[in-house]
């Protein structure tokens, strides 16, 4: 499957206090994380926010597909869980 036919996860992660190696650790971790939890139809980069303390997503379909508003708000529910989750790791470390 090519790269723009995937759904692309891009999740910007608050390092704002942690240091280069706990960040690069961390950042591998949820990195990690995230491809082990998805199949081959999704792309997760995973960029670090340095000096920000806010963890975000962004999800991108290059494919432009609709979603009906169910698959919407199932689609929202899981997004907010993974940033909750992504949130408590990083507190965590």
């Amino acid at each position: 499957m090519l790269d723009k036919d995937k759904l692309i996860i891009v999740c910007y992660v608050a390092c704002g206090d942690m240091s280069k190696y706990k960040a690069a650790m961390v950042l591998s971790e949820i990195k990690h994380m995230l491809i082990s939890t998805f199949d081959d139809s999704v792309k997760v980069i995973v960029i670090p926010q340095l000096h920000s303390y806010e963890t975000r997503l962004e999800f991108i379909n290059t494919n432009n597909e609709t979603l009906n508003e169910d698959k919407l708000s199932q689609f929202g529910l899981a997004a907010q869980n993974l940033q909750t989750n992504i949130n408590k790791f990083v507190d965590f470390e």
